[in-house]
């Protein structure tokens, strides 16, 4: 059907219709004339559209492509006419270039851009969806359930939708690839061509100048497009220290070729990230070796105080009279190792131990081979040293090896002693403890932060309960619950070691009058934790755990990679990436501040604002509205609405707690708490907690005025009153006084 015969002579038409028809066979402009007569003429285009059978809506569209093929034709056609169109023109497409559509979003749309339809196009089937919202959502899990990919032309918004709506990653997710294409992908092209006809011919430098900018846009991630271009890249850099491949052995293995067992020898490595390069990398980001220098600094001179407290390793007495002296006259800096493997795989599968990542103290290849790399750069860095550059100028820094730490299969590892016993639990809350545990095997299960957890709080679940007649039992934990409280506490004297040595030897009398049994090893290496204190300073500072926080960044790594041929090599890469990060942003030791549900409430809305508003200073109050948040992450400690904190200790067994009634956030990551006091009433050593009740009293504090980062919180027990546990003594925060 040809122009002239748009509409057929069956129709009848109004003189009115007939001219609209005509005038639309040869105009197709001004556009608003082209939509008044094209609604003129609606109603016998329609007509032709119902009544003639043979002709279908492509064809009704072909008749009209002239006007249909305007920019503005969108706003002629109706809208199921053009979606067939578009779905038409779409599948065209895709098969030209030989692939398949992926799911789709189809928006149906009047003249004033309302959306009348919305449509989620999965196989070529449209599905008609109530919203957008709901299309988005249908259109996103339909890729995951039947294993589709992404819109080539809107894959960087679905990935963008996938980690930032619904919060996840998968193996697959090409997010560099996808970044790059899309800044290389011609749209900086077009724009720098627009931009540059906007600017007068006469302006030949500005022009070049502009031109210039937009070819180093073009150009900015030029020979970064692979993984290997880009570790290349870092590489070279200085920002990526990449692991040393070393030979730790050979093994045999069996494999099968044409269907006959085949043995073959399999090269064992190990990966060995050079310390000194990164350590010289840390040292040299902004402002860190001269925060360091002040805090060595400060360290030396409590060391010539009379009676100093301990609180650092630098203050024992190991580090004053046995290290320190080999390096007159040069700058050294104490080092501490810690040692322990973890499972990468999970713990319950077929492969549990295939692949189990620091197992270095292998019982058949020997420590020696293991640890080879680590013992010479160890001794490079004590003896030689490193070089490290900054703003002040060039400084020699030693590092001498002062402990090896690790829990009792890292140990055991270091020392050659390797066993596996299998994996640990990870959570810090006790599991269950059954009867059968208690009564037949005389042990509690958990790990060792569960059972610290257990020990920390059992007078508070269990100390109403023991009766007279069990004193002495419950004395046994008394003495082991204070050698805890000591062995935690961030800051010690010798007189605090001595003190600690007192209370493990009446712990160890205790135990063998009530129980009649015997002392067993371990309770003699308890024996020297007073030597240790003294000279390695508080136990705490060596603990265990602060190494075995990195087993979950390792984990994630190795559980997220598909390959096994060289794990150690995957895990240790993604660490070093992780590392060149941060020395290229230069980012120091810069405090983490995180917050969740801020909220800016006016001074008058918050609760309670009549009775603090005289102990907040004037210049808070000169702001009507504070930004306030729910829980404040700093340092890695939580400050939630509720949590007990210390403000001051005014004597032995008399700290001053506050409950955080209002957390203020300032534009500089500060804080400031608002605080409704406790009064310490006393130190009950029987549930090992402080009796405490309000006493109507409240104060503003900074963060930085809090004489311990610790929060805790406060528990009410069954006889209603009030306690506030601590992790440990807080008598060590007072001066010149000491455990009694």
């Amino acid at each position: 059907m040809n122009r002239d015969q748009s509409v057929p002579p069956s129709v009848v038409c109004s003189n009115e219709e007939k001219m609209a028809i005509e005038w639309l066979k040869r105009n197709h402009e001004p556009e608003e004339e082209l939509r008044s007569y094209w609604r003129k003429c609606s109603r016998p285009r329609l007509h032709e559209l119902l009544t003639t059978r043979s002709l279908t809506p492509i064809m009704y569209i072909r008749n009209w492509h002239d006007i249909l093929k305007l920019p503005s034709s969108y706003r002629l056609v109706p809208v199921a006419a053009e979606f067939e169109e578009c779905r038409r023109q779409r599948v065209e497409k895709y098969s030209s270039y030989k692939t398949t559509i992926q799911p789709y979003i189809a928006v149906v749309s009047s003249e004033d851009y309302a959306v009348e339809e919305v449509y989620a196009v999965m196989h070529d089937t449209p599905w008609r969806m109530s919203s957008v919202l709901q299309a988005v959502d249908i259109c996103f899990k339909m890729c995951f359930v039947v294993h589709c990919e992404f819109q080539p032309e809107c894959a960087h918004l679905w990935l963008l939708i996938q980690q930032a709506l619904y919060g996840f990653q998968t193996p697959n997710d090409q997010v560099i690839s996808t970044v790059l294409e899309f800044i290389s992908g011609g749209f900086l092209t077009v724009l720098k061509e627009k931009v540059g006809d906007t600017i007068p011919e006469n302006n030949a430098k500005e022009k070049a100048e502009i031109y210039q900018m937009f070819d180093s846009c073009i150009q900015m991630f030029d020979g970064l497009h692979s993984q290997h271009m880009r570790i290349k890249a870092l590489e070279e850099s200085g920002a990526y220290v990449k692991p040393i491949s070393f030979v730790i052995g050979h093994a045999e293995d069996i494999h099968t070729e044409n269907g006959h067992p085949v043995n073959d020898t399999i090269l064992l490595e190990g990966q060995y990230i050079p310390i000194s390069d990164m350590l010289k990398g840390f040292l040299e980001l902004p402002g860190v070796f001269n925060l360091v220098c002040s805090y060595v600094h400060e360290l030396e001179k409590d060391v010539r105080k009379p009676n100093p407290k301990v609180s650092s390793l630098i203050q024992g007495k190991l580090w004053q009279t046995k290290i320190k002296p080999k390096f007159e006259g040069k700058f050294v800096l104490p080092l501490i190792y810690g040692f322990d493997a973890y499972e990468p795989n999970k713990e319950l599968g077929s492969h549990t131990g295939s692949h189990k990542l620091g197992a270095g103290g292998d019982r058949i290849l020997g420590n020696k081979k293991c640890f080879r790399k680590l013992v010479a750069g160890l001794i490079d860095l004590d003896t030689a040293g490193i070089t490290i550059v900054t703003p002040e100028g060039q400084f020699v820094v030693h590092f001498a090896l002062v402990l090896a730490v690790g829990d009792n299969l890292g140990a055991n590892g270091i020392l050659g002693m390797g066993f596996y016993y299998g994996p640990n639990e990870e959570r810090n809350r006790p599991p269950s403890i059954s009867k059968d545990d208690l009564l037949r095997n005389k042990h509690l299960k958990g790990t060792a932060s569960e059972t610290r957890c257990l020990a920390r709080y059992f007078g508070l679940m269990f100390g109403h309960l023991v009766k007279e007649e069990d004193f002495p039992v419950w004395n046994v934990y008394l003495l082991l619950r204070k050698s805890i409280d000591i062995l935690n506490a961030p800051i010690l004297s010798t007189a605090d070691a001595q003190y600690l040595g007192e209370v493990i030897r009446k712990h160890h009398l205790a135990y063998m009058e009530v129980f009649q049994l015997p002392l067993q090893p371990k309770f003699h290496l308890a024996l020297h934790y007073e030597e240790i204190i003294i000279d390695s300073g508080p136990p705490v500072l060596g603990s265990c755990y602060r190494f075995e926080a990195k087993h979950k960044e390792g984990k994630k790594v190795a559980r997220n990679s598909k390959n096994r041929l060289n794990l150690p090599l995957t895990v240790a890469n993604r660490h070093q990436l992780k590392v060149a990060s941060r020395f290229l942003c230069g980012r120091g030791l810069v405090p983490t501040f995180e917050y969740t549900h801020l909220a800016r409430i006016s001074l008058f809305n918050i609760k309670q604002y009549s009775l603090f508003h005289s102990v907040v200073p004037s210049e808070h109050l000169a702001d009507t509205a504070w930004d306030t948040v729910r829980s404040l992450q700093l340092n890695g400690v939580i400050y939630s609405v509720g949590s007990v904190v210390v403000t001051a200790m005014h004597a032995p067994n008399n700290p001053v707690f506050g409950e955080i009634h209002t957390i203020q956030i300032m534009s500089n990551n500060n804080a400031n708490f608002v605080l409704k006091m406790y009064k310490t009433l006393k130190f009950d050593e029987h549930v090992f907690a402080y009796l405490v009740e309000y006493d109507d009293s409240w104060s503003f504090v900074n963060q930085n005025q809090l004489i311990t980062y610790v929060a805790t919180e406060r528990r009410i027990l069954s006889d209603g009153k009030w306690y506030v546990p601590f992790r440990f003594s807080l008598q060590c925060l007072l001066e010149n006084q000491y455990f009694e």
